[in-house]
């Protein structure tokens, strides 16, 4: 993308993108390469939108935009200054208000398992492999029946928050949603 927008002279451009997952950090590299960045409320510019006559699609997203910026009419997400993504991230690293975590608790980024083979018709043993928001690794050596459970958890629309204090996998919006996992950049997520 820094290639693409090199292309044009700075301030040369302005973009627009509907807030949705990852505006940031397209907002960011257009920004850095000194154009300005536009960005669309998805729901006030899927009602200018209106009835849909066919199918949505992402060049009749790109020209509906186009068309609403060009106008002056383009409906905005507020985009925070810079020190206040920064502080969001940083929060967002920590999951201090899940109910029940001690302040170690961090969000699950990522889960490995490794299945070490036993003897035949041993169910050989399983080692969990879990790295957290602030990057650190917890191995921890589940039963088979945990095992399942927790591949199940991982595989469902859920957030996991891994709290190392108790060696606890807090699985949040199993049903409905914690108020701690609506937003992206506020603790827990």
């Amino acid at each position: 993308m820094r290639e693409w927008l090199a292309g044009f002279a700075a301030g040369e451009a302005q973009f627009a993108l509907e807030g949705t997952t990852g505006w940031r950090f397209v907002v960011e590299e257009i920004e850095r390469a000194g154009h300005r960045a536009h960005l669309a409320d998805p729901a006030e510019t899927a009602a200018k939108r209106g009835r849909k006559r066919r199918a949505k699609t992402d060049n009749a997203d790109c020209d509906l935009q186009l068309k609403l910026l060009l106008a002056g009419e383009l409906p905005a997400s507020w985009i925070p200054p810079a020190h206040l993504l920064e502080l969001r991230t940083r929060r967002s690293l920590y999951a201090g208000n899940v109910p029940g975590a001690s302040e170690e608790a961090r969000r699950v980024k990522i889960m490995n398992a490794n299945w070490i083979a036993g003897a035949d018709g041993d169910d050989g043993d399983f080692e969990l492999m879990i790295v957290t928001s602030d990057d650190r690794h917890h191995v921890v050596a589940p039963s088979p029946a945990a095992m399942t459970a927790l591949v199940a958890l991982a595989q469902a629309d859920t957030v996991l928050v891994w709290d190392p204090a108790d060696r606890r996998l807090i699985a949040a919006n199993l049903r409905g949603t914690m108020p701690w996992t609506e937003d992206p950049a506020t603790p827990g997520t």
